[in-house]
């Protein structure tokens, strides 16, 4: 997590959360609920307030600015199911105990508290130290320049990067898909330029021209909407494993050479159909770089298939509005479901 991610979500922990004090209303929840535990009518009056007060709250804060990193640096600090989009529930869920429940619920208020005010010290420690110890620009978000688009590339699972052998790896993978995508839009693929990275999951995040970068998010949605069935063909190769002492060895070899030679031609098909799509759309620039898409297309499905992720943070583009960005992350995420179930299924088979 860059120092800029952190510093960012103690400025907005502060001004969106702390500045709310939402332990305030909880506090007087379950002192109310104390006072008269004895008396449901009353007590339900303090639940009832206090969960107005709660949803008020929750519906009012906007969680969507958020990083996948500051996402985890709240569920870090037990705060996921207090200020994420599953808190409205989890509040209605809890309060709805009292009648059943008392003391767990209000041991539970007490509890929340607690979190609350330690990442209020947490995050009000952190916003005004980091401005005291680190120089300015590396508090300052990245900036993007007009027509990019920022997107991060996340190494993780399967495409993870611990060596210099899967680094070598993962790095002549983008390099094609880098080519593939910035010749065919018409732009050189030193337009995809590393800003910043970070370790862990290993990071890169990068600035990408936006004609590049629609042309990646029209070339991702068409394959999502393709991809299940080269997904499920997958998922039928691993279940020829079944057979390996059953039939004879010659049999067994011939299964799985006409499996993979099917599934090889299933993939350029598709991958031909989307760039079929690409080019009635227009998108097409330079269609001398259509083997260099191609190639790019099925990279970023191998990296998608082993677990890897893309998310576009930020834009600089009219043509590539915010709209864009969430259709995009949407579409690799449904895509990276698929993958997803196909994995469970892959470590099914293993176990």
């Amino acid at each position: 997590m860059q120092i800029h991610e952190i510093y960012l979500l103690s400025k907005w922990y502060t001004s969106n959360v702390q500045s709310k004090n939402p332990q305030s209303f909880l506090s007087q929840c379950s002192n109310g609920i104390k006072q008269h535990i004895h008396n449901k009518a009353a007590a339900n009056e303090y639940i009832t307030s206090c969960k107005a007060k709660m949803l008020n709250f929750l519906s009012n804060l906007d969680i969507t600015t958020l990083t996948d990193n500051q996402r985890k640096c709240l569920t870090h600090l037990n705060l996921d199911s207090l200020l994420l989009e599953k808190a409205p529930e989890h509040f209605e869920l809890l309060l709805s105990l009292a009648n059943h429940d008392t003391n767990y619920v209000i041991v539970t208020l007490e509890r929340y508290q607690i979190l609350y005010s330690e990442a209020s010290n947490s995050f009000s420690q952190c916003a005004s130290s980091l401005q005291k110890i680190v120089e300015p620009e590396l508090l300052a978000p990245i900036d993007v320049h007009e027509g990019k688009v920022l997107t991060r590339v996340t190494f993780h699972n399967d495409a993870s990067i611990n060596n210099i052998v899967e680094f070598n790896k993962w790095a002549k993978s983008w390099s094609f898909i880098a080519r593939g995508f910035s010749m065919a839009s018409g732009e050189t693929p030193e337009s995809f330029e590393i800003v910043n990275t970070d370790r862990g999951s290993f990071i890169i995040d990068l600035l990408v021209g936006a004609g590049a970068m629609k042309l990646f998010f029209e070339a991702l949605k068409s394959f999502t909407d393709l991809s299940i069935s080269i997904i499920d063909l997958k998922m039928k190769l691993k279940e020829i494993d079944k057979f390996k002492n059953v039939v004879s060895d010659d049999v067994y070899e011939q299964f799985i050479n006409d499996a993979k030679e099917k599934l090889t031609l299933e993939e350029n098909h598709i991958v031909e159909r989307v760039i079929n799509e690409l080019n009635q759309k227009g998108l097409i620039k330079n269609l001398e770089a259509q083997n260099d898409l191609s190639k790019a297309i099925k990279e970023i499905h191998k990296f998608n298939t082993h677990g890897g992720s893309v998310k576009c943070l930020a834009n600089n583009d009219d043509t590539f509005n915010h709209e864009s960005i969430e259709q995009l992350n949407a579409s690799y995420k449904q895509l990276q479901y698929k993958s997803e179930v196909k994995r469970i299924e892959d470590n099914k088979q293993n176990i």
